[in-house]
């Protein structure tokens, strides 16, 4: 996942959370590949002295990425892609298990809870659950087999079957949820904050409110 392509991933990363068109997916790709082929020391998001950066993004679209980090996040490949890449940068640099390509994302919020169950009561709004369903707190990586047999279970059936099957230990986006004792709108709006503060640093890009 994370190697040596340096600024690749963050680039990626970035286009997917906005959704660029295909047209500026391939324009801005090839302006970090003629970088790349200058084997230059200056990454994507560098400043180039006085000449400015050479491959920027408006200060809108970077309101745009920053912004949509704490909204609920409706694509499944702009979701998937982003939770394996915040779980990549968890671990230390070539250590990156493979089994990581292989991950399923997590809600553990559900999205369609059963109507007797706790998440009804805890989550009664359901325009507030929605919001929160879709949110990065409300998410973390595990095995795809562990996924679907955890289904649409209240929390205090899920923390038991992601201990039993160890993936507090095998997945960092989940190392937390073992210590929580109550999945509340609190707790994924918390995650939600502070993961989007560690995914926007890792971006590189400028911040719009500091410039």
């Amino acid at each position: 996942m994370r190697n040596s392509t340096g600024a690749a991933w963050p680039l990626q990363s970035t286009i997917t959370i906005y959704e660029f068109g295909e047209e500026n997916r391939a324009d801005t790709f090839l302006k970090a590949l003629k970088l790349a082929m200058r084997k230059s020391p200056i990454t994507p998001f560098t400043e180039e002295g006085k000449s400015g950066r050479p491959l920027d993004f408006s200060e809108k679209v970077r309101r745009d990425i920053k912004a949509a980090l704490s909204l609920p996040i409706e694509n499944y490949e702009v979701r998937r892609s982003l939770m394996l890449w915040y779980e990549s940068l968890l671990w230390r640099k070539n250590q990156v298990p493979s089994y990581l390509k292989a991950g399923s994302i997590e809600h553990i919020l559900p999205g369609k809870p059963a109507l007797s169950s706790q998440w009804r009561k805890d989550f009664s709004n359901d325009e507030d659950r929605y919001v929160l369903h879709n949110s990065i707190g409300n998410m973390g990586v595990v095995d795809a087999p562990v996924n679907d047999e955890m289904g649409n279970s209240d929390f205090s059936v899920k923390q038991p079957i992601l201990d039993r099957e160890g993936q507090f230990d095998k997945y960092k986006t989940m190392k937390d949820v073992e210590h929580i004792k109550a999945w509340t709108p609190e707790v994924i709006k918390e995650r939600t904050e502070r993961m989007a503060r560690e995914i926007w640093k890792e971006l590189g890009l400028a911040d719009p409110d500091l410039v």
